[in-house]
Parts: structure tokens; sequence; C-alpha cells
């Protein structure tokens, strides 16, 4: 037995049901009392507080760095290749290359070879990057922008999931003196390389504003099933990959399986298999092996040729059709078969369940759960101890025959031990589910549930209030979307319950780390799925809720208004008035009328709310304190600083109470508090209490982060105040840029500084240069919030005001 194999192990066959169902109950309850951020302020100049209080950063990059483990110790068939790519390595301009090829083909063992050939020279830097599934390649490309040393502000930028993106990552590239090589592997869906938002077509992929260019300096190679050259654009050196011919074919048996015949024999059964490395592979792995029950390349030929035909199974490649296919498929099908009859017919089950995951992306070891594989256990396995051995006997046997990879470096938040599923494998796995499924088969229900069900768990066991978390929670975002295609459509309501809630728990993620885009996807997808609940289920409500109020984080006022209303009256229907839920999503709706300037509407509707939080849920409870950090925004941006000063002096002390005076929720409350401090003359005590929340802030997310700039904004108005005009001006120009650079110019934050910092220059002199930015500034409020947004006519009265004096 593989002691490397370390599964987490508990609890009985039994307790299956009741841990999967109660260990949620209990967690969501737990976080039913954790604060949320405060969603971004809308751009109040002042006497206005603005700008977000929400914990966001830029969230935890994936790992680079290239899988060399199962690189085989010679090439077979391709040096002409590798030495190509090898010599475009070495130019000083730089190039991108794309090798296509069917799936399975060694495209990715090609750039394996190159990566490693380039990273014996210590001066190069060497990335690669999984574009396998949604979400893998941003992450990816912020790693890459992490090891170069990238500022927070272009971490943000690649991680925000806008037309942006792609530009922070290439001013990275473009800035870098060393030789680099870049490898996107698996771009199967060459979509995912155009630029955030472009519309769907290859003119996105070829016109060079995506994650593809040609760079300056250095390689990008990249590996895809795609063989179209028009797909990928002037100026890239396009290669396709072809089959291997028998003789090198035959070779790559002989290494893997040196006992098994002679070299006729090997170039044989290499021809049979079609020279498709992956096939080749596989066969050889197996004959090698000590499971092999077909010994030697002929007898294993005379199988392949006896095989029933399995061609209506797969269809990724076209190309890989008739007889080639069947191949390819029966190749593990002997593999498995031989595991069963050695006692290990769990291989086949667990294949099928990693199938499910996200293909080409890191699976943790401890996300095999084994108390939550009851639905999967022999009746036999009662006793911990044989589910353990039952979990590792199939993952060993996996591994022996190369249908799993285990990771030379896994990624942060995987525990430090990760595999890997070959995508055309799991392209097999999820076409056997699939084929179940339509034979009405038992597995085809039972694994996709299971590995709903433990994602889901890994998932909850999770805090998205803790960057610590976050790691873990980009590493399970993939994988939960895999999810929604792969297992969604047979799940039971309790599994597309389980699929909600997780859901939800990436939003709530999404919201704390920053990308709040993320969350607002998941949500929609998942919603689109748990099509079979009831409408007024209580985890679809909630779904809804989560989706609105991503859409709000964005900015999408009117949207987010019309989508709570809606809820809303479903929830009071369903829920009662009384609810939680109901009276959360009430809060929130008013937040987002005061956000639209109704603040007269908002501050009525809030009273109410927080005099029956009081009653229902008490003075102290995380939501009765949201309500007051809400409604001491509404009484601030009125003029009404006394009336703020209390309402945030009471969300502090509660919040401090509940989670701590540094935590994210306290210090949105703290940063408000000193704002309206400083408004009533204050000015020194403000600047105290905001220079200890700007130092905790760095501590927390770094200098550039969004909620650090929320703060120096602030300390830059209160430099102002205290007449300090030059100091005011260089922090506030510092937020200006970088909250341009990061969210661009029309974000809310970007015009409430840009107001800010239009006032104090105007205060040092300068009254045409701070005409000339409020024009501006009015001119692109009024076109996004309307000439009777509060913030336009703010605006439009300062410049007036320069106007006349």
């Amino acid at each position: 037995m593989d002691a490397g194999l370390l599964w987490t192990a508990g609890g009985t066959v039994a307790g299956f049901v009741a841990l999967g169902v109660a260990s949620w109950q209990l967690r969501l309850q737990m976080r039913q009392h954790r604060s949320r951020p405060a969603l971004p302020d809308a751009a109040v100049p002042p006497p206005s507080p603005s700008a977000a209080d929400g914990p966001e950063t830029a969230a935890a990059p994936a790992s680079v760095l290239a899988p060399l483990r199962s690189l085989p110790a010679e090439i077979r068939g391709r040096q002409d290749q590798l030495r190509e790519l090898l010599g475009l390595a070495e130019k000083s301009t730089g190039h991108a290359v794309v090798l296509a090829g069917l799936g399975g083909i060694g495209k990715s063992t090609v750039a394996a070879a190159l990566a490693e050939r380039v990273r014996a020279d210590p001066r190069r830097h060497v990335w690669w990057v999984s574009a396998a599934e949604e979400g893998s390649l941003p992450s990816g490309m912020l790693a890459v922008a992490r090891a170069l040393g990238a500022p927070v502000a272009e971490q943000e930028a690649i991680a925000s999931g806008t037309s942006r993106a792609p530009d922070a990552l290439w001013a990275v590239l473009d800035r870098e003196k060393r030789r680099w090589l870049l490898v996107i592997d698996n771009a199967d869906a060459p979509q995912a390389l155009a630029a955030p938002g472009s519309p769907p077509g290859s003119a996105g992929v070829a016109d060079g504003t995506g994650w593809l260019r040609v760079p300056r300096s250095g390689l990008v190679v990249v590996t895809t099933r795609h063989a179209d050259p028009a797909t990928w654009g002037r100026g890239i050196v396009f290669r396709r990959l072809d089959r291997l011919d028998a003789a090198d074919a035959g070779r790559i048996l002989r290494d893997l399986a040196p006992a098994a015949g002679t070299e006729e024999q090997a170039t044989e059964l290499g021809e049979r298999l079609g020279g498709l490395p992956l096939a080749l592979h596989l066969a050889g792995s197996y004959l090698g092996s000590d499971f092999a029950l077909t010994r030697g390349f002929a007898d294993y030929r005379r199988e392949l040729d006896g095989s029933p035909r399995t061609v209506d199974l797969l269809a990724p490649d076209p190309e890989l059709a008739g007889d080639s296919r069947s191949t390819l498929m029966h190749t593990w099908e002997i593999s498995l078969d031989a595991l069963a009859r050695y006692g290990v017919p769990q291989a086949r089950t667990l294949l099928r369940l990693l199938s499910c995951l996200g293909a080409a992306t890191p699976v943790p070891d401890d996300l095999l759960d084994v108390a939550l594989l009851a639905a999967l256990l022999p009746p036999e396995a009662v006793e911990r101890t044989e589910q353990v051995v039952w979990l590792e006997q199939g993952m060993r046997g996996l591994l022996r025959l190369g249908l799993l990879n285990r990771l030379d470096s896994p990624p942060p938040g995987s525990g430090g031990r990760a595999l890997m599923v070959h995508p055309v494998v799991a392209d097999v796995g999820r076409a056997h589910l699939e084929a179940d499924r339509q034979a009405g088969g038992a597995a085809a229900r039972t694994v996709p549930a299971t590995a709903v069900l433990l994602v889901t768990e890994a998932l909850a066991r999770l805090a998205p209030d803790r960057p610590a978390d976050w790691p873990a929670f980009r590493l399970l975002t993939p994988h939960f979307r895999s999810l929604l295609s792969t297992a969604a459509p047979v799940l039971d309501p309790d599994g597309l319950r389980l699929a909600a809630r997780g859901a939800r728990m990436l939003a709530d993620y999404s919201e704390w780390s920053g990308p709040a885009a993320i969350g607002e996807e998941i949500c929609a997808a998942t919603l689109a799925v748990v099509g079979a609940l009831p409408s007024g289920d209580r985890e679809v409500l909630d779904l809804r809720y989560s989706l609105c109020r991503a859409v709000a984080l964005q900015g999408r006022w009117t949207e987010a208004e019309e989508g709570l209303q809606l809820l809303l009256a479903d929830q009071r229907e369903h829920l009662g008035d009384a609810d939680r839920s109901t009276l959360r999503t009430e809060g929130e709706l008013a937040r987002v009328v005061a956000d639209l300037g109704r603040h007269t509407e908002a501050r009525a509707t809030l009273a109410a709310l927080l005099e029956t939080q009081r009653v229902n849920l008490g003075e102290r409870d995380p939501d009765t304190l949201d309500t007051y950090h809400v409604l001491g925004r509404v009484e601030a941006h009125t003029g009404g600083w006394a009336e703020a000063e209390a309402l945030f002096r009471t969300a502090r002390d509660g919040r401090a109470a509940a989670f701590g005076i540094d935590h994210p929720v306290t210090l949105a409350s703290r940063n408000r508090l000193a704002w309206t401090i400083g408004q009533q003359g204050r000015a020194a005590e403000a600047g105290e209490e905001l220079q200890e929340v700007l130092r905790i802030r760095r501590e927390l997310f770094g200098d550039e982060h969004h909620d650090t700039l929320a703060t120096r904004e602030r300390l830059g108005w209160v430099l102002g105040l205290q007449g300090r005009l030059v100091e005011a001006e260089e922090e506030l120009a510092v937020v200006v840029a970088e909250r341009t650079r990061l969210l661009g110019p029309d974000y809310s934050g970007t015009l409430s500084s840009s107001v800010l910092l239009a006032r104090v220059v105007a205060q040092r002199g300068r009254q045409e240069e701070a005409a000339a930015l409020l024009a501006d500034l009015h001119r692109r409020q009024s076109r996004l919030f309307g000439p009777d947004h509060p913030q336009t006519r703010e605006t439009g009265h300062l410049l007036d005001g320069l106007g006349n004096s």
C-alpha cells in the first residue's frame, strides 16, 4: 500500500445521511451569524462618505510549476518539434506557438519536455497555466504576475474578471527582462483565451487583446485540440502534432514494459493502438504493472482485436473516430478489468467519480473524505479501517496504471498533495456515466451525487471571511463549475439543495476576496440547474439573494433593485415577513435604494427594519448590526453626522464584541466612524483612528487593496481638513490613480476620490484645473447615474461654485 496516500477518515456508513445534512445545517446556522462585508458605497462627494468598505483582495493564485513527474525518460517521435521550440526559446524576440492535435496525442508531453529543458537554465522563468476548466486560466495568470512581483493593484486587475485583466497581465510580462516560457495547457475552448466579455467567436482570440499575445520577449506555448489555424490569429506559429509512426510507438511500449515481447511485437501493437501516445502510455503501464492479466504485446493486441466496439460513447475529437476511438477507450477498460480481477473493482467507480470534477485541474487528496463515500462503499466495509483501505487500494491502482497522475508541486490550498485526471480520461469517464444514465444504472446517480457532496462539504469546512482559506476556495471553484454540467442533471432535490448551498459559499468567498463577477456567474449558472426545486424552496430563494447581492456589488443598482423586489415578494409569500432571510433582503434592498439616491425612502425602510430586528433577533445580532451600519451610511449621505456617528459607534462596538476589533467588518465600521468624526471638526481624532485602520488593512490586504485605498481616501480628506493640503493632494492622487488602473475611471470609488482631489486642488488655488476635473466628472456621473442623482447634483454645485468664485 502506498503510504503516501493519506485520506481523511471518520464516521460510519450509518451516519452518512446525518453527516451530509446535519453538518451543513450547523455550518449554515453559524454562518448566518457572520457579518458580511458592506456593499461598495455610491460615489458621493463630501460631505457624504464614499468608496467600498467590504473586505476585498486579489484571490490566491494557483501553482504554475510544470508537471514533470510523469514525463517519460525519453520523448519518442517528437524531437523535431522540441528542437524547433528550443530554438524559438533561444531567440531574443518573442514568439507564440500553438501546438494543436487530438486529445491524447502528446501535446502536453512536448510542452512539459520543453519546460524541463528551459528550466535547466536558472536564469529563466518557466510557468505552466492550465486552461482546462473555466476559471483556471485567470488563476494561473495571477500566479505568474505574483511570481514576477507585480503590484497588488495589477494582481487585483488580473483577478477582476474584466476586459482589463489581460492588459494587466501583459503589462507585467512586457516589463520582465529575463527570458521566460509560459505554457497555456489544454486550451481546448479557445474563447477562454479571449478578453473577458468578448463576444463569442474566434475574433476575440485572434485579435491579440486577450490572454494570448505575441510577446516582446519570451515564448508562449499553447496546447489545444482546436486545430483551425485561423482561430489563433496573425503572428502565431501554428504546429499540428500527428500520430507517432509504428516504430516510435513500439519504442514507447518497450520503454514501459521491456519484458512484454519483441521489438516487432511492440511495433505491431503500437500500430494497432493508432500511434496515439495516451493509448500507448496506458497499455504500456498496464503491461508493466503487477496487475496485468495479459502479459505480452501480442496477447494484448489479440484482446484489442476481440474487444467490443464502444464508439458511440465518446465524441470530443471528430478525428478520433472508428477503431481508433474504440481502441483508446478499451486500453483503460482492460486496465480497470484487471484491477477488478485483482480485487480492486472500486478503481472504476473512483475514476468515474473523479471524472465528474474538473479535468486537468488539481484535486487535493483530502477532498476524497472517506466518511462521505458511503454511497459508493461495499456493504461489508463497515469499519473505518476497511473504508480507508478500500479507498487507498483503488487510488493506488489508478496511479500505478497511469489513469491518474500525482502533481510534483501541489498548488496552495491543496494541503500538500494533489492528483490530476487527463482530459481525455475524464471525457471517457463522463461518457460512461452518461451511458449508464441512459441505461438506468444506479452508478449514474450515486457517483455524481457523491461528487457534489465531496465538494460542497469541502467548501463548508472553509470560512469565506478568512483569507487563509481563499486558496482552497479558488482550488475548489473549477471543480464546482464542472459539477454543474457533469453531475447536476442527475441530482435529486437534496443534491440540488447541496449544489445551491455550495454556490452561495462561493458567492460569499468572491464577495470577501474581491471578484464579485465570479459570484454572479456561479449563482446564475447554479440557478439554471436547480429548476427542479420549487420556486419557493428556501435554498432557491437564498441563492437568488446571493445573485442580487453580487449584481449590486458591481454597481448595477437598478438591476439589483428589480431582482430584490421580486425576491422579497416571494420570500414574504413562502417564508413570512419575520423570517431572517426576508428581513435580510429588506435591508439589502434599502441599501441599494440608498445607492440609487433615494435616501428618504431608504431611511424609513431601515428604521422600521431595525426595530423589527431588535425585537426578533436582538440588539447585538450580526444582521441587526448590519442595519445599524447601513442606516449610518444613509444619515451620513444626508449630512446627519451626529446621528451617523452614533449608529456607526453601535455597529463598531457590536461587531468588535462578536468578531474582534480587527475583523474586516469591524474595520468597516471603524473606518466610517472616523469619517463622521472628521466631518464634525474633530480632524485630529479622526486622523489617529484612520491611521490605525490603515495599518491593519495594509497588514491584511496590502497597500493597494480596495479597502486600504478606501481608508487612504478618507485619510487624505482629513489631512485636507487639517490644512495639510500638499499631503492631502498627494494621498488622494495616489488613490485616484490606483482606482483608475484597477477598476477604471467610471468606478464609483474612482469618481468619489476624484471629486475629493478636485476640491483639494481648488483649495490650493488651482481653480481652472479643479473646474476642468469637475466638469469631466459631472459629465460621467450624468451618464452613469442621471442628472438628478445626488452625486451628480453635488458635483454640479461644486462646479458652479468654482465658476462664481
